[in-house]
């Protein structure tokens, strides 16, 4: 009589299987709150991004004497910088040029005195154009990132177009912008006008 062959058993036992489970969920256990703190890292760096256009806006106006504004769209996640000025001062290539100072007359008294003309100055339309460096280009947010909306105090914005004018001595509004990812990881920049800051922190820390 021919002998029996056994063939091996196959497949996983229940304690086998449950011990893959086990290690598959450790691994996503460890991955997965890192892969969601990089991805509000990088959030974070977007945020970062729009609040160094604010601070630029902020000492353009300052340093120039004209006021600015950081433009958006919201849908579409555009921006920039522009300055409030008319057509040929717009079209000087010098970005930092200021006001033109009031030149002192010695026969009014010496320093400190300034000379004021008796007949109204000499206007042309002033707009917005965009401030003639980088910030003055459109830019975009990256794929994956948006605009929520801003909260303005005339209200909430989450749509078309916003701006946050700053004027000739920097000042500007209470305002909020709330950027998101498609992760859903929100953050604000909370513009505080006061201390002269923006602020970014979740949406929700408040």
């Amino acid at each position: 009589m021919a002998a029996r062959t056994h063939r091996g058993r196959h497949g996983f036992t229940l304690i086998e299987i449950l011990a893959v489970v086990l290690i598959i969920g450790l691994t996503f256990g460890f991955f997965l709150p890192n892969l969601d703190s990089a991805r509000y890292r990088r959030l974070e760096d977007r945020a970062g991004e729009v609040a160094a256009l604010l601070h630029v806006a902020r000492e353009r106006a300052i340093v120039t004497g004209a006021p600015h504004r950081l433009w958006l769209h919201v849908e579409d996640g555009a921006m920039r910088v522009d300055w409030y000025v008319d057509e040929e001062r717009a079209s000087r290539s010098d970005a930092n040029e200021t006001e033109p100072a009031l030149e002192l007359d010695p026969a009014l008294g010496g320093p400190g005195r300034a000379e004021v003309s008796l007949f109204p100055p000499e206007t042309s339309e002033r707009t917005y154009y965009p401030i003639p460096t980088r910030f003055g280009r459109l830019d975009y947010l990256p794929r994956d990132y948006f605009f929520v909306g801003v909260d303005t105090p005339d209200g909430f914005v989450d749509m078309g177009e916003v701006q946050l004018v700053f004027g000739r001595n920097g000042t500007t509004d209470y305002a909020e912008i709330v950027l998101a990812d498609a992760w859903e990881n929100q953050v604000v920049l909370e513009i505080q006008p006061l201390m002269n800051r923006v602020r970014i922190h979740r949406d929700g820390d408040g």
